[in-house]
């Protein structure tokens, strides 16, 4: 891998009509970034210029050999990136139609998109390219010069692209344009490593946890601390690997409690090793981390399993049958006396078209609370029994996180635990206030709605589950 020689192939396009940009000068920076590396030999940089969509493929095709970074320079545009056409005006490439063809050339490591608002570009590519950085908001050209001058310095003294990322982002920072620019970083989903040529060491794989003790939670907190560093970089991990955004499943008043709770999270979740996995691929030389990791029984490995679900041990029909008959089959129960619940609620009330949503409730409440309707008694019970079998499902729900198989589902019952959570905190405030609960108990109800997919995400799991336990694998 010493040996290996990294092609980057910076690609500029200033097509007519549009502002003027200082290409040639980021460039120029870049090469002199090179230069002056430690690793300087074991990178070549080639350029094309007024990039037409037959000079991208020609590029591409001369330089498909050799391990690739490619480096786009340019506007990008709602979803596109900018190139000219045949008569020099502006021609966009949509960043579905640029992913599809980037997938012909398995040798790109990484994609620089050096372009303003280019993130739904890089979401795209990182289907399809081990690493993806892309622009949030506009990029002025002296942040993007910088930016990209950052990164490069860090790869040319042996980096890897997601520490080059943390030292151009930080570096932004310094400079006072990190809010302005917002660069990105998206993890691909294939499974070739996201190397630099430089970076050797083997991949640390996680493994399948169940639980940690409180020991372990407190020291993974720690590790977690002292690999991000920050709020910001942490939650750039939890999006990229869970697919969450941080501030809806933890908190804290400081990096070691929101930590701390992140983990805490992820145990009763059910999401211990791809938390783990997540950290470990984003901050793979961090001393601490890697301590933990292997404390817990990761071990190394110089190639990367598919996913995460491949990594863990294959499980028996006799497992799923156990999820159909404990899980699955009791969650459809309660599910259906719920519906059944609140609709003889609907009927007992006399309010008609109403839905199972916040504003539903909050008429329903409205007509419960007056003290002087006899029927009053009976509605609260019947509310205090729709809250009996919520209750029942978030129990079910977390006690089973580890053994939900579709991604869909798993992120159903997350979003169903979050409505029944506020829907409790939301009548625990009716029955103490009355009338005039307070608006924000009311915003929070609405902003939590009930996900009206989980009935059909449950039917999905259930088929699914049901296939495995006949052993139709």
């Amino acid at each position: 891998m010493a040996d290996t020689v990294t092609t980057i192939l910076f690609l500029a396009a200033n097509p007519v009509d549009t502002d003027p940009l200082r290409l040639g000068e980021e460039l120029r920076d870049i090469k002199a970034s090179l230069r002056q590396a430690t690793h300087r030999d074991r990178f070549v940089t080639q350029d094309e210029w007024a990039v037409r969509i037959d000079d991208l493929r020609r590029a591409l095709l001369r330089y498909k050999d050799a391990p690739l970074i490619l480096h786009f320079a340019g506007h990008g545009d709602s979803g596109a990136i900018v190139l000219e056409g045949k008569d020099g005006q502006p021609k966009p490439v949509e960043g579905g139609a640029l992913s599809r063809f980037l997938k012909l050339f398995p040798n790109i490591r990484c994609v620089i998109l050096n372009a303003c608002y280019s993130e739904t570009v890089a979401e795209a590519l990182a289907e399809i390219v081990p690493c993806v950085v892309g622009m949030e908001a506009e990029v002025t050209d002296a942040y993007a010069v910088s930016f990209a001058v950052a990164f490069y310095d860090a790869i040319g003294e042996g980096l890897d692209y997601v520490e080059a990322f943390a030292v151009a982002e930080r570096s932004l920072d310094m400079e006072g344009g990190l809010e302005e620019v917002r660069p990105v970083f998206k993890l691909g989903k294939v499974t070739t490593p996201a190397r630099s040529p430089q970076a050797a060491a083997p991949r640390l794989v996680a493994p399948s946890l169940a639980s940690i003790t409180g020991r372990q939670q407190g020291e993974f907190a720690d590790a977690l601390v002292d690999a991000f560093g920050s709020k910001e970089a942490l939650a750039r991990m939890v999006k990229v690997a869970l697919g969450e955004n941080l501030d809806a499943i933890a908190g804290g008043a400081n990096l070691g409690a929101l930590t701390f709770d992140l983990v805490d999270w992820a145990a009763r979740s059910g999401y211990l090793h791809e938390l783990l996995q997540g950290a470990l691929d984003a901050q793979p030389r961090n001393r601490k981390l890697h301590a933990f990791a292997l404390s817990v029984g990761a071990q190394e490995a110089q190639t990367v399993p598919a996913s995460p679900a491949q990594a863990a041990p294959p499980r028996s029909s006799d497992h799923y049958r156990d999820v159909l008959h404990n899980f699955l089959a009791p969650l459809e129960e309660y599910l259906a006396y719920t519906y059944k619940v609140f609709n003889d609620l609907r009927a007992e009330t006399g309010i008609e078209h109403l839905e199972f949503d916040p504003e539903g409730l909050k008429r329903i409440y409205s007509v419960v609370l007056p003290k002087h309707d006899v029927r009053r008694i009976t509605w609260i019970k019947m509310i205090e029994r729709l809250q009996a079998e919520n209750q029942k499902i978030v129990a079910l729900i977390e006690k089973n996180y580890g053994n939900m198989v579709l991604p869909e589902f798993r992120k159903a019952c997350q979003e169903f635990k979050h409505h029944a959570n506020q829907w409790a905190a939301f009548w625990q405030a009716v029955q103490e206030t009355g009338i005039d609960t307070p608006r924000e108990v009311y915003e929070g109800l609405v902003s939590t709605p009930f996900p009206r997919d989980f009935p059909n995400a449950l039917n999905r799991e259930y088929a699914e589950v049901q296939r495995r336990a006949l052993g139709n694998d």
